[in-house]
């Protein structure tokens, strides 16, 4: 299993429901594409994989994903 995350320092988003986060239309933020992290989501999960938000220990945003890993090409 590979996994990693990235995180967005700078967003400071006081009032984002992070249970709402991946529903399309919910995240209005400025630069962000308002079907980017549902298009996101299911791409991970069409792989076996997985995307999820939490809050960073700075206040902003992380998504952590998770994507199986590839079978040994021995």
């Amino acid at each position: 299993m590979a996994s990693g995350h990235v995180e967005g320092a700078r967003l400071n988003l006081p009032d984002l429901d992070l249970a709402r986060l991946f529903e399309p239309f919910y995240f209005r933020a400025a630069g962000f594409s308002r079907l980017a992290l549902p298009v996101a989501r299911r791409v991970f999960e069409r792989h076996g994989g997985s995307l999820r938000a939490e809050l960073s220990p700075g206040g902003g945003l992380r998504l952590c994903f998770t994507l199986p890993a590839l079978p040994d090409a021995r």
